[in-house]
């Protein structure tokens, strides 16, 4: 910890007497020192104990240290006699005032020990030399004068006044710069132009003459006449042959057709195409599918079952890792996805999912949906968007949320208003406040003349308008004001005692650009959609299915008849 660093305000007054030979022993061997001690920012301090050094330096060789320990009066004011502290070095009487020059060093500590700071030195001019007549020869006694009469006591000299504040630090670095703002989406392709007109027909040429006919050939020899059949029966129903290159084969174990259904690798399928397989093949799959031509709106592979409105699945799908992956390798700067999906159309009452995502059972974690994204400028684990609607969610939650950092221009939070929970919202910004207030509070203690000076931080008028002050004292019944406003970050405190304990609150109302673009409106009609309903309708005893936003969670159905896990 740095320590304090005191300021002394200093007046050395020196007593000599020179006198006659036979005085010569009654000469007192000190010199007085008054000062009066500060702290680093000029306050003082009073009733104090301080621990002290001084020596006395023969150019800056010390030929005479000692040390006192003392305590100041209430302005911070303490006396000693230089010659009777506790002596550490040298003798008091034996120093040589006639050769060289003297200088005084001053050392403080402000603990009353002996961990000392130096407080300078200063040269001792002509008066202390006086002391050299000490060592010279006595003149001859004089006659004893009378004794004069004794002076009033001078009235006490007023307090110094407060030394000047030290000048302004230098200003701080400038921060890094923020964050690039995301870069917008691609926007829609536009759609193809139309077809031109086809031109018209040219007209039918003349029909040409009709040639000679030419003469019959001769009848070519009768060919071979070929065997009866060219498949032998099959040993049971469904066996379908192959050309193995030279005969066709009637027993294969290759394809089976009942008459309804067709099987690959099995012998008894019970749908229109069954395809299973007992080997392993590539990362390509059982059944490929693959387009190889240069149209780019041709599926891979294309089903549909749409028997009725909000009926029918496209595809099932079922693993014991994943049910679907999707992968795409992106050679361009086009939009990508692994995974896309889309539900359009509909009537009010409709709830459509683009993606849907559900996890249940035992274990340690479920996750409806995961979403990551690395290495890119601009990485979105999840990204939301939603426009055109009465209520607009980006992302809505029904539960709580946690986040390892989150960012916001503005914070608000939204209630049932409390008077009218059936029809209005109550919005507060974050500090439960009609207003975006910002608040500062600490605990000063005023000086020995009753003051003390705030600092805010560096930002603070920057970002606030309209202050509020509120002032208490602690431990003791004393008056405080503000005796400065806020300027250049900071404002003054004064009490009508000294050395107060005063706790101080400051708040500020929001004037950056979010702030002044979004300010908050307190009170909130609900729009029709969310009359009736509730933010938590749990607190008003209400059941879930009233709250705003409730949508009955339900994982897919499963197929008829068939198991989630089934082999």
């Amino acid at each position: 910890m740095k320590r304090n660093v005191l300021y002394l305000t200093r007046t050395v007054i020196f007593i000599a007497q020179i006198l006659s030979c036979n005085l010569y022993g009654q000469i007192p061997q000190a010199i007085n020192y008054q000062a009066i001690a500060r702290d680093a920012g000029g306050n003082l301090l009073p009733n104090h104990t301080l621990g002290l050094q001084f020596s006395i330096l023969d150019n800056t060789t010390p030929v005479y240290v000692e040390r006192f320990t003392v305590t100041t009066n209430q302005f911070g004011l303490f006396t000693v006699a230089l010659g009777t502290g506790n002596v550490q070095s040298g003798t008091f009487a034996n120093v040589g005032w006639a050769t060289g020059n003297k200088f005084l060093k001053t050392e403080m500590d402000t603990n009353g020990g002996n961990n000392y700071s130096n407080m300078g030195s200063s040269a001792l001019i002509s008066v202390p030399y006086a002391l050299y007549a000490a060592s010279g020869t006595p003149g001859p006694t004089g006659v004893t004068g009378a004794t004069g009469p004794i002076g009033v006591t001078g009235s006490t000299g007023a307090i110094g006044a407060t030394g000047i504040t030290g000048a302004t630090g230098s200003t701080g670095a400038t921060g890094s710069t923020g964050v690039t703002g995301i870069t917008g989406s691609t926007g829609v392709t536009g759609s193809t132009g139309a077809n031109g007109i086809t031109g018209t027909t040219g007209p039918t040429g003349a029909t040409g003459a009709t040639g000679n006919i030419g003469a019959t050939g001769a009848t070519g020899p009768t060919g071979l006449t070929g065997a009866t059949g060219f498949l032998l029966n099959g040993t049971f129903a469904g066996n379908t042959p192959y050309w193995n290159g030279s005969q066709w084969v009637v027993n294969s174990s290759n394809i089976f057709n009942n008459g309804g259904n067709i099987g690959i690798g099995t012998i008894s399928p019970d749908r229109t195409l069954k395809v299973m397989s007992s080997t392993e093949p590539d990362l390509h799959g059982v059944i490929h599918s693959e387009y190889t031509g240069t149209n780019p709106s041709v599926y891979g592979i294309y089903a549909k079952s749409a028997p009725g409105d909000a009926m029918g699945r496209g595809g099932y799908f079922e693993g014991g890792e994943a049910a679907v992956s999707g992968y795409v390798t992106a050679l361009g700067s086009f939009n990508y996805w692994g995974l896309s999906g889309s539900v359009d159309g509909g009537t009010a009452g409709a709830i459509k999912r683009g993606v849907a995502g559900a996890a249940g059972g035992t274990g340690t974690i479920n996750i409806g949906v995961d979403g990551g994204a690395t290495d890119a400028v601009t990485n979105y684990g999840i990204y939301g968007s939603a426009s055109g609607g009465v209520n607009n969610y980006a992302g809505y939650f029904n539960g709580s949320i946690y986040a390892t950092s989150a960012n916001a221009s503005i914070k608000a939070f939204r209630i049932d208003h409390p008077l009218d929970p059936e029809h209005k919202f109550l919005y507060h910004s974050s500090v439960e406040s009609p207003d975006m207030k910002n608040v500062y509070d600490g605990v000063v203690t005023t000086n020995g003349i009753g003051e003390a000076i705030v600092t805010l931080p560096n930002y603070f008028e920057a970002l606030n308008m309209d202050y509020r002050y509120q002032l208490t004292c602690i431990g003791q019944f004393s008056q405080a004001i503000i005796t400065k406003e806020i300027q250049n970050n900071q404002f003054v405190i004064k009490t009508d005692k000294p050395n107060v304990k005063v706790s101080w609150q400051v708040t500020g109302i929001r004037k950056d650009p979010a702030a002044n673009l979004y300010r908050i409106v307190p009170e909130v009609e609900k729009k029709e959609a969310e009359s009736g309903k509730y933010q938590v309708p749990e607190a008003y005893g209400k059941p879930a299915s009233f709250g705003i936003g409730y949508i009955k969670s339900t994982l897919p159905k499963r197929i008829e008849g068939q198991s989630n896990n089934r082999k």
